[in-house]
């Protein structure tokens, strides 16, 4: 299963947050709707970087 890692940029202050998911598009508007605690108070933000990877259990 593919995951993402990504980079947003706070459009109110240039604030860069770090993340992690397995759905970026559904993430990103998660961030943008003020859900999450920390990146609520920056809103808007934008995606800067997205790099996705596997993830496998040993």
């Amino acid at each position: 299963m593919a995951y993402y890692s990504y980079v947003l940029r706070s459009l109110k202050n240039g604030i860069l947050y770090k993340g992690s998911t397995e759905n970026i598009e559904q993430r990103l508007k998660s961030h943008n709707s003020g859900m999450m605690n920390f990146t609520s108070k920056h809103l808007p933000w934008e995606l800067v970087l997205v790099e996705e990877f596997t993830f496998t259990f040993l």
